[in-house]
């Protein structure tokens, strides 16, 4: 268990949010902002990967680099043209856990730009109650305008044996943007069973000059 090697496609490992996003899996119908517009959410190349038990009770680590060549890309993905990354998450006392991310990359759309990312994540959940955040600031060689940097904080509370309340508060400034976006998200989670979910939510945003949704969302998840 401390060493993998693995080669091909996988989900970029910067925060948590982007390892776990199949939809019944997560407790809202939207993504936060930080999770797919500052990296790109996959990467096709190298990674090690693993847990070392002797190191704060069990640190999870992975490293991993690409040198582009994305296997079946996403049209609508700014996707790397070669990126150096680390992810390290250590476990809390009082269930929780803790994770810092890096990465240093050049994208396929910008290419000649030099970008560093630093990013901290932290989950805790206890008795059905669930607190998770992200933070990530990325750097620009092209000058501190053009630097992106975001977060967000989401609470989760159980109100009966299958429905949740979800709250979520989010920030998010774009390169060269003059104010960041924020969004506030608040909804309900039912459990059918641990694979069959249904969200509804209703989302408020203010300077949201990236288009991002808002409203009332609602889905029906489907785990097979």
């Amino acid at each position: 268990d401390t060493t993998n090697i693995r080669t091909g496609k996988f989900l970029t490992p910067i925060g948590h949010w982007n390892l776990i996003h199949a939809t019944p899996l997560v407790w809202t119908s939207s993504r936060p902002l930080i999770t797919t517009q500052i990296f790109p959410t996959n990467v096709t190349g190298l990674m090690l990967n693993g847990t070392l038990p002797t190191v704060v009770n069990g640190a999870e680590y992975a490293l991993y680099a690409s040198k582009g060549n994305e296997v079946r890309p996403n049209p609508s993905l700014d996707t790397f043209n070669e990126v150096i990354g680390a992810h390290v998450s250590l476990p809390t006392p009082w269930y929780g856990q803790l994770g810092f991310s890096y990465a240093a990359f050049e994208q396929k759309k910008t290419l000649g730009e030099n970008k560093q990312l630093v990013g901290a994540d932290f989950t805790w959940s206890h008795s059905r109650y669930e607190i998770s955040s992200e933070a990530v600031y990325r750097f620009s060689d092209k000058g501190s305008s053009w630097d992106e940097k975001g977060a967000f904080v989401q609470v989760v509370a159980p109100l009966s044996e299958k429905l949740y309340a979800v709250g979520r508060y989010e920030t998010y400034r774009k390169a060269q943007a003059t104010a960041s976006t924020k969004l506030w998200v608040a909804g309900l989670n039912y459990r059918i069973t641990p694979a069959i979910v249904v969200k509804a939510e209703w989302i408020r945003s203010w300077h949201n000059t990236l288009g991002a949704p808002e409203g009332f969302m609602s889905t029906v998840s489907i785990l097979f």
